[in-house]
């Protein structure tokens, strides 16, 4: 399968790399003095790089727009992994069945699940946004999202999947590691992620190597106790 490109998110210039946005350009040998405004051209310089970052989460420029949120970044994240996902034909009942994606517990999300798959298409699949109250609620779908107050019953929620082509996601320490495919990890106040491929092979799910070089790979922990 031919997959799409993946790209990383540019990172941000930090603080100490940032002219400050009222200080003046440093003289140029030969050139004449330059305007009072000058100095804050700064935010035309870095404006490509908001840009990019804002495209890769696919949430567009909205300079007026408040701070993205954790669960917003999430979510738009998890828009993008579904290109570098392969599930088995067994997945979908028909040619036209939908790609259900669905959250167990408390939804974390609020309206930014919903917002982010609105209208979008897995190929040329529609995609429902489904919620379970919990896990003995738990019907067919293809992407699982298990929020951090789910973590205490990743055991049952693994047990119900058996056998199951469900791309399982979480949050939670630990998460890949005990059995969930991807897990979501905040470092340094960015969101990135872990995948445990051991699961995603018991779950007949295929992930793109673009996808793998963009995660911190983990060891399943039934492997690493030989069980």
């Amino acid at each position: 399968m031919n997959w799409p490109r993946l790209r990383a998110p540019p990172r941000l210039p930090t603080a100490a790399q940032r002219p400050h946005p009222f200080a003046a350009p440093p003289p140029t040998t030969g050139s004449r003095a330059q305007p009072p405004l000058a100095g804050r051209t700064w935010f035309a310089r870095i404006a490509p790089v908001l840009l990019l970052v804002c495209a890769w989460l696919g949430l567009g420029a909205q300079p007026t727009r408040s701070q993205v949120t954790e669960h917003q970044t999430k979510a738009a994240m998890l828009l993008k992994f579904l290109p570098y996902v392969k599930w088995p034909e067994r997945a979908f009942a028909t040619p036209t069945s939908p790609l259900r994606i669905a959250v167990v517990g408390t939804d974390p999300f609020g309206k930014a699940l919903d917002e982010t798959f609105k209208d979008k298409k897995f190929g040329e699949r529609p995609i429902e946004v489904v919620r379970f109250k919990g896990v003995a609620e738990v019907e067919a779908c293809h992407v699982l999202f298990a929020p951090e107050s789910e973590a205490p019953r990743l055991d049952k929620l693994l047990e119900k999947l058996t056998g199951k082509p469900v791309l399982l996601i979480g949050e939670s320490k630990g998460f890949a590691a005990n059995g969930g495919v991807i897990n979501f990890v905040l470092k340094d106040k960015r969101v990135t992620f872990e995948i445990n491929q051991d699961a995603a092979k018991r779950a007949e799910i295929e992930l793109s190597s673009q996808l793998l070089q963009l995660a911190t790979k983990v060891k399943d922990a039934k492997q690493a106790e030989g069980k």
